[in-house]
């Protein structure tokens, strides 16, 4: 009996602390509602961040981004890991059987936006898509390439965009 008691104390110092920083390492909070056509480029970057991914598409700039448009706000996210720790210290850590399984069926994921700018340097279009795109010039090279498949890769195998959340739908964060 003795023994078991030692091994879930073992299990339970290991887990504590895992609902903490897997708070810390949520996303933050993004309002993609900023950003819509005639959006100048230098705003679209200050509110998505460092692009994943640049190229040009037809003569046109386009910029790859990843956010979460229902991330936490930094106030939010320093509140949930604050009970954490408190709850974690008050139960000698069983606190984490609860919290890490809620920690992960909240977990939020990124969603990728397409944005593809006019020679003015405004945003012409925001697409949100299931997986980044590839870019033509990269397409186009893998279908010249000796070392692509029989069966040549063509723009339309990409990933289909679909259109933006709504700027009402994408104001309302889930926190």
């Amino acid at each position: 009996m003795h023994r078991i008691s030692n091994m879930v104390f073992l299990i339970l110092a290991v887990a504590s602390g895992c609902s903490i920083w897997m708070e810390t390492k949520r996303p933050d909070y993004t309002d993609v509602s900023v950003v819509q056509k005639g959006t100048p480029r230098y705003l679209a970057t200050a509110v998505f961040g460092k692009p994943v991914e640049s190229y040009k598409n037809g003569g046109k700039d386009v910029d790859v981004f990843q956010a979460d448009p229902k991330g936490r706000y930094t106030g939010t996210k320093v509140a949930v890991s604050s009970f954490n720790s408190v709850a974690d210290i008050f139960s000698l850590g069983m606190w984490e059987a609860v919290a890490t399984p809620a920690e992960l069926l909240t977990k939020h994921k990124l969603t990728t936006y397409v944005v593809t700018y006019g020679t003015d340097q405004t945003v012409e279009s925001i697409e949100t898509v299931s997986a980044p795109p590839k870019p033509a010039e990269q397409i186009a090279a893998a279908t010249n390439s000796p070392s692509a498949s029989s069966s040549p890769s063509t723009p339309a195998a990409a990933p289909t965009p679909t259109a933006a959340p709504s700027p009402s739908a994408a104001a309302s964060p889930q926190k």
